[in-house]
């Protein structure tokens, strides 16, 4: 990371679990406005107003920075997953816990984003018309598990570019028809972080102008790059498998929480 050897990175004080914890508290915060926050609001348009006429109320206001706090931790996890698919020494294990928490966090993904209590009632707990953020991660690690294969085994350079492209499309192709979440951009913003990998400023810009693509407030990821350059390398203090257990818990507690408001 020499070509990052500025103001910016000195005195790098970051782990990759600080950086874990800067990503699932945003994450928190964005998901406690979708899922909490703004159903409420639904639920009051006399307050509120509704659809393309809300008031700026300050719970509505409260609820649109929230979301755009949460726009800082999705460009992080994908850093965090290239910098342990770098470092692991087992990817095919790295891939099944990805995709085994994926199946777990599922039903809490969807009693949060798809399913409403009358679904719920009805005995419906899965739907599958918008899949969790761990299946967009895992088909990411495949991809960049197999350009990177192709890259070392491969030596001619137009059969490379070939076996490179049609990986990323057969990823991006997963994701979108598995619907998962970020969809498209999410997989090639993973490949394109892979790629600039030797530099974190332009690992990350790529990543977040990638995102950006599909929603122009992707933009305020860029919050979250001072802490990436603060990065040190190292993984830190702490349980690896707490951000696998964090994900489908809070997302359950959120559920719990708009229940209780009366809004499920």
């Amino acid at each position: 990371y020499a070509s990052c050897d500025s103001f910016w990175v000195r005195g790098r004080i970051m782990s990759g679990n600080k950086l874990k914890w800067i990503a699932m508290l945003t994450m928190l915060i964005d998901h406690t406005g979708a899922v909490v926050v703004w159903p409420f609001i639904e639920a009051h348009p006399e307050i509120h107003g509704s659809g393309d006429n809300l008031k700026l109320t300050g719970l509505v206001m409260l609820y649109f920075m929230m979301r755009l706090i949460g726009r800082i931790a999705f460009p992080i996890f994908i850093f965090l997953l290239i910098q342990g698919f770098s470092k692991t020494h087992n990817r095919i294990m790295y891939f099944v816990r990805l995709l085994l928490f994926a199946i777990i966090s599922e039903i809490p993904f969807d009693l949060a984003f798809t399913l409403r209590g009358e679904d719920v009632r009805a005995g419906q707990l899965v739907e599958f018309s918008y899949q969790n953020v761990f299946f967009t991660l895992a088909f990411g690690l495949i991809s960049i598990t197999l350009i990177d294969a192709i890259d070392n085994l491969c030596k001619e350079p137009s059969l490379r570019m070939i076996g490179i492209l049609l990986t990323a499309l057969g990823a991006m192709a997963i994701a979108y028809l598995s619907r998962a979440d970020y969809d498209v951009m999410g997989i090639v913003a993973i490949i394109l972080a892979y790629a600039f990998r030797d530099n974190m400023v332009k690992q990350m810009l790529a990543c977040i102008v990638t995102l950006s693509v599909v929603s122009v407030i992707e933009v305020v990821a860029l919050l979250g790059l001072p802490f990436v350059l603060k990065y040190n390398g190292e993984r830190g203090h702490g349980n690896k498998y707490l951000f696998y257990a964090f994900y489908p818990v809070h997302l359950l507690m959120l559920v719990g929480i708009r229940a209780l408001c009366g809004n499920f």
